[in-house]
Order: C-alpha cells, then structure tokens, then sequence
C-alpha cells in the first residue's frame, strides 16, 4: 500500500508538472510540485525510497521533454541524495526546516540544471534565468514545501505509510 501511495503521488505531481502548471503557471512561476514533495517525503521518512520514485519520474520527464536521457532524472536523484543526507544527520521532524531544504533543493536542482545544459552543449542566460525563475521559484517551493508537509503528515500517520508497514507485528509472529 506504501507503494502504491508514493505511486500516485508521483502520477498526481508529474500530471500537475508536466501539464496543468505549463499551461498556468502561478504568479508567472512554474512551480515544482515534484520536487517539494519528494522533498516532504524524504524529510519525513528518511530513507531514499521517494528519492528513487520521483527520479524514476524524472526519467519519464526525460523521455517526453528532454534532448538528452538523465536531465531530469539526475537533478531529481542528486538533490534528494542531499536530503536525505541533511534529514538523516538531522534525524528527527521539525517544521522550522521545511521550507529552508525545499527553497535550497531547488536551488540546487536549477544551477544542477545550468550545469547539465552547459555538458550537453545548450546556452542559457543563468542570471537572467536565476533572477526571474529560480529566486521566485524557491520562495514557491518554500511554502509549497510548507503546506504539503501538513499533507504528508496526515498521509504518514497511517500504518501502511510507515518504512516497516511490511513487516508483520511481535503479536502475529
């Protein structure tokens, strides 16, 4: 059921993503629902299974909207490896950090983004680019990341979103 939840959650983001915030963007910024949630997810279950789900959503970005394999898959893996990194160091939930690792992911999926642009031989104004999408971009994050963690708290306090929801119960041994 965990599975199937994360899932959906990648299916639900990457429609909103790819179709829905193209079309109409929020205060001119294409917001990324993807990342705030992979971002929410890893924070609050710290292991690397969202990480793998939405860079495998990243691959599919890959084959609709990308020149070259692994754009969007790479940014997508890279910044939830940083996530998880700080949740696990960090090692308990706390709001007060939410938004500060959703604003920062971003920023890092962007100038990862320049970089990989760069390797595959495309040229992009980063400044211009940096100022007008990415620093409103990751005040969009920042409170996306803030209300969605409210979300998937919800989501987490069932059982079958726990990490050894799998496994069975002393009791039923």
């Amino acid at each position: 059921m965990r599975y199937l939840a994360f899932g959906l959650t990648l299916v639900i983001c990457m429609f909103l993503n790819g179709v829905v915030f193209v079309q109409y963007p929020i205060f001119g910024i294409q917001p990324d629902l993807m990342l705030c949630c992979m971002v929410c997810m890893t924070l609050r279950e710290r292991t690397l299974t969202p990480v793998f789900y939405f860079a495998a959503g990243g691959i599919v970005f890959d084959v609709l909207f990308s020149v070259g394999l692994g754009f969007y898959a790479l940014q997508y893996l890279i910044v939830g490896i940083f996530v998880y990194l700080f949740a696990a160091a960090k090692g308990e939930n706390d709001l007060r950090f939410v938004p500060g690792v959703g604003a920062a992911a971003l920023l890092i999926k962007d100038i990862l983004a320049y970089f990989l642009c760069l390797f595959l031989g495309r040229s992009m104004d980063f400044g211009k680019r940096f100022l007008s999408n990415t620093l409103p971009g990751a005040l969009m994050a920042a409170l996306l990341c803030f209300g969605l963690y409210f979300l998937f708290e919800r989501l987490y306090s069932f059982r079958f979103m726990g990490t050894n929801a799998d496994l069975p119960r002393k009791d039923e041994l």
